[in-house]
């Protein structure tokens, strides 16, 4: 995880590093409180695939404040940026931004299992719905120009007999 610490004017303070590892997390925020001393912190995370989790679930239980930042929201920040180029400085910085100009706006992150395990299911189910999608206009545009009429011979194409005949033939 990168990290860049902002004032609350947003000049930077110090960027710094940490690997995902629950045994890394305390040295490095012993290190991001040092380089803001007696000044409370949020923190944003850009939650993606879930790498942020340990982290999050770390700093909430050392009382401190996560927000989520959409991975959309620093995208966008990125590509407004004149140096439109991806990496995790960059993208830690635009997720600096976004929590000084857009608090009010971020979810704060919840340390909730039951909560996460119903999001990644759902998205998880969302992205199989949509890869169902893509297979089956695919096919819809294979069998356009071999078989025309095909649906008039069956009438749902993706069933059982119909699979097997698309299979043979």
């Amino acid at each position: 995880h990168s990290a860049v610490v902002l004032d609350c004017f947003g000049d930077r303070l110090g960027t710094t590093e940490v690997v995902n590892r629950t045994a890394a997390f305390a040295e490095w925020l012993t290190a991001i409180q040092a380089l803001a001393p007696g000044k409370q912190l949020l923190f944003g995370l850009e939650n993606t695939s879930t790498w942020g989790r340990a982290l999050a679930g770390y700093l909430l239980t050392q009382g401190q404040s996560v927000r989520d930042v959409a991975p959309i929201r620093t995208a966008r920040r990125r590509k407004r940026h004149p140096h439109p180029d991806k990496s995790d400085e960059r993208d830690a910085l635009m997720i600096a931004r976004a929590l000084m100009q857009d608090l009010g706006e971020l979810p704060a992150t919840a340390n909730d299992d039951l909560t996460w395990t119903l999001s990644l299911t759902v998205n998880q189910r969302e992205g199989l719905v949509r890869e169902q999608t893509r297979v089956k206009n695919r096919l819809h545009a294979l069998l356009q120009y071999p078989y025309p009429d095909y649906h008039q011979f069956f009438s749902e194409p993706f069933l059982k007999t119909a699979l097997t005949f698309w299979t043979r033939y």
